[in-house]
């Protein structure tokens, strides 16, 4: 609940009227009064001022609207008390706590209260509109869209004003919508829309509508006359936006574009807008492989739209994978352009050879990144038919043969088996692809390969420089063509520059920067030589000033890659590890229950245990957003949370289940310091002691 109003003068007359004029003397008692219920009812009073209880309803609406809810609540429980024996403002003060509690979303609480009402016969508040209305915000938390129709269907006909009964057409239309009622929900806009005396909630009802509108086309003639409307001027961006998106529902992509390119040049004074037509026309970049204009749209949606926006983390990843992808592909239309206008055979092939490395890099950011396996599919069928005598083209076939294989496309897979032992019977991966359980072979293969790296790594970690190298050399001569060898090449750069031997690290970069397509690992590298020839040195393994100094807003280098982002559509899962030797399974499982129930009521969230050689943990999923999972670390880390009822070892971090495999007593450091880097703005960063989610 956000800030709420001033109220300071209202609250001082109820309080001057509680404090000036409460009678609390009981009356006298006539012989025999025990007999009499009305006098028994009488002497229970504590209050007899009847005038009084409005003033204390009334202070304790003052700190709803306030927002001060503790005070509130503190002010209805009082009321409650003092007036028990009187149902008629007793019941009131019950449901407005309620409210309060449902405002905190203390659902289960709130619950309590509204079923007492329910169970006293005949409850004078049970057929008001106070007790619907908390009632239908109550199901509203909860998710019950039925029982929340049912209660507002109570409130239609007694709302008032008029602009509330719209409001509550509109929302009742709203509800109808998520229940998939679509006719039920064009009808409730309607009377909305009919009903409303405010042009904002009039339109927002008409766009609805029309939304829901079965014929399209019915739909697109309305909003164009909308456009054209002089009433409307100062929603036409909205306007705008939802003929593009009724242009879209009939597949007609090119006046779509033109919409929403209309909604962002006439969406000055609504940024909401304007933010998600340029999201929508990066989609419809996407979609026609424009990534360079896809990026370009995305950069003007996304400071635009809250943290809180349900794909506000996947549009953050969509953004970092286009930021590598559109320089390559803008660099692909150069290079197509060249072979095009080449005046030679010789030209030509120059223009081949420079383009297969930048149609590999295109390829793994498309499929590793984004999962786009068909995009991929036809980069690497490019290499392969298009570009015969380039050296890309067996590892193009390779990575090929891997995507079907994790696609499970055995068929094809098999055929690229094939076509890469007769074409290339020489090269190092056919002795493993001859034979008969090579996929067995292969992910034997990629473990391996991952261990020896992650060995080089945790070397490099602890300053034993001979152990790194001899793990990457054996890398080196066993895997010359893992995807991880950018990463082991420039961790073989920074083992020399660990020892202080320039000219090796020197050697290391431009080897790395000439054997790798474009990516971050390159880049990376070509900044560090660029230091290096600016005159830097290095000591201990960073690059320093002759001085000895590092500019402070260096960004760290990042050197591992035995952890994967996850794709932009995958939801992570939580993990919570604990320490064995304090805690036994049973106490960490019901920490997460009574965790969970208080906090993650409206659907159940799926706790099992995990354990890998050397740690022990829960894993907590079923989340449906990153918003839920930021939620949910937000709420471990409070006071009163999960995390500050288990002892300070314990450790809740997101992670997806291909993550989860590498995971071990040895590798958490690297995953923590992984984590900080991949998102520096998530709440678990470890550069802050793991935040909220950990100590």
């Amino acid at each position: 609940m956000g800030e709420g109003g001033d109220f300071q003068r209202s609250k001082a007359k109820a309080e001057k009227a509680i404090r000036e004029h409460s009678l609390q003397r009981k009356p006298a008692r006539k012989p025999g009064w025990r007999r009499d219920p009305r006098a028994i009812a009488e002497q229970a009073k504590t209050e007899y001022n009847p005038a009084l209880s409005s003033a204390w309803l009334l202070l304790g609406k003052c700190y709803v609207y306030e927002a001060n809810l503790p005070k509130a609540l503190a002010t209805f429980q009082e009321a409650s008390r003092i007036y028990a024996t009187e149902p008629e403002v007793r019941d009131v003060a019950l449901l407005w706590q309620a409210r309060c509690y449902l405002i905190e979303e203390r659902a289960s609480e709130a619950l309590e209260l509204l079923q007492r009402i329910e169970c006293t016969p005949n409850s004078p508040v049970r057929q008001t509109e106070l007790f619907h209305t908390v009632a239908a915000e109550y199901a509203l938390l909860r998710g019950d869209y039925p029982q929340a129709i049912t209660s507002i269907l109570h409130l239609i006909p007694s709302a008032q004003p008029r602009l509330q009964r719209a409001r509550l057409y509109y929302l009742l239309g709203e509800l109808y919508e998520g229940m998939g009622a679509t006719e039920k929900a064009r009808k409730a806009y309607q009377k909305s829309e009919r009903t409303s005396l405010k042009p904002a909630l009039e339109f927002a009802a008409r766009l609805k509508e029309n939304s829901l509108n079965p014929s399209h086309k019915d739909a697109i003639r309305t909003l164009t006359k909308l456009v054209k409307n002089p009433s409307y001027r100062a929603h036409r961006s909205e306007v705008y936006l939802a003929l593009g998106q009724a242009h879209l529902a009939v597949r007609d992509s090119l006046r779509a574009e033109q919409s929403f390119r209309a909604c962002v040049d006439s969406a000055l004074g609504s940024p909401s807008s304007m933010a998600f037509a340029n999201l929508l026309l990066a989609e419809l970049s996407l979609s026609r492989e424009l990534y360079p204009e896809a990026l370009e749209h995305l950069r003007l949606s996304l400071p635009h739209l809250p943290p809180s926006h349900p794909r506000y983390d996947e549009l953050t990843s969509l953004s970092a994978s286009l930021i590598r992808l559109a320089p390559l592909a803008l660099t692909l239309g150069q290079q197509d352009s060249l072979a095009l206008h080449a005046s030679s055979p010789e030209e030509r092939a120059k223009a081949q050879a420079q383009t297969a490395p930048t149609l590999l890099g295109m390829a793994q950011i498309l499929y590793g990144e984004l999962g786009e396996s068909k995009r991929a599919e036809a980069l690497y069928l490019r290499i392969m038919n298009d570009l015969p005598k380039t050296k890309e083209r067996p590892e193009a076939i390779y990575r090929y043969l891997l995507l079907t294989l994790r696609e499970k496309q055995g068929e094809r897979a098999e055929m690229l088996r094939h076509r890469f032992l007769s074409e290339y019977p020489d090269d190092p991966r056919a002795k493993l692809l001859a034979q008969s359980d090579y996929v067995s072979g292969l992910e034997a293969r990629d473990a391996l390969a991952t261990k020896l790296y992650h060995e080089a790594f945790t070397a490099y970690r602890k300053g034993q420089g001979e152990e790194a190298e001899a793990r990457l050399k054996q890398f080196g001569e066993l895997y010359p063509d893992h995807e991880l060898r950018p990463q082991a090449l420039l961790l073989g750069a920074l083992v020399r520059a660990q020892r202080g031997d320039n000219e090796g690290f020197r050697r290391q970069l431009e080897q790395l920067i000439r054997t790798t397509p474009r990516g971050d690992v390159v880049e990376l590298a070509t900044a560090m030589l660029r230091k290096l020839d600016g005159g830097h040195r290095v000591m201990g393994g960073v690059l320093t000033t002759p001085q000895g100094l590092i500019h402070p807003q260096e960004r760290p280098i990042r050197t591992d890659s035995l952890f994967t982002r996850p794709h932009p559509a995958e939801i992570p899962e939580l993990l919570l590890i604990y320490p064995i030797d304090r805690l036994a399974a049973h106490e960490v499982l019901f920490a997460i229950t009574a965790f969970d129930y208080q906090y993650f009521t409206q659907r159940p969230l799926e706790v099992t245990p995990w354990e890998s050689s050397s740690l022990r943990g829960f894993r907590i999923r079923g989340f449906q957003s990153q918003g839920e999972i930021a939620r949910y670390l937000q709420l471990a880390g409070e006071v009163g949370g999960l995390l500050p009822a288990l002892p300070s070892e314990c450790l809740l971090l997101p992670i997806t289940p291909k993550n989860l495999t590498h995971l071990t007593q040895e590798t958490l450091v690297i995953y923590r310091q992984w984590l900080a880097e991949s998102s520096p703005s998530t709440p678990t960063n470890p550069s802050e002691g793991l935040g909220k989610t950990s100590r």
